[in-house]
């Protein structure tokens, strides 16, 4: 959903996001998550978890490695994100 998307990855407006995930918004997009990675945003990858998103399949594992963010990597870690997988 664009509009998550856009109010807690692009626009940090975490509160906006909260009414919007608490109205419906769904979690699982594949954008948000990986938006959330890769703009640094580990508030908003907690909510996202929060709100069930599923992390695999969203090479967000890799977006966290990548920008070195060892935060995310546990966080995603201990979500039970395989590091195995091409997808992770």
């Amino acid at each position: 959903m664009w509009a998550l998307d856009h109010a807690l990855c692009h626009a940090g407006i975490m509160s906006l996001a909260q009414w919007l995930l608490y109205h419906g918004a769904g979690p699982n997009d594949g954008e948000c998550l990986y938006h959330a990675i890769e703009l640094g945003r580990p508030n908003g990858l907690g909510m996202m978890q929060a709100a069930e998103a599923n992390p695999r399949g969203t090479n967000a594992l890799k977006g966290a490695m990548v920008n070195l963010d060892l935060v995310m990597v546990k966080m995603l870690l201990d979500a039970g994100v395989d590091p195995n997988k091409d997808d992770a």
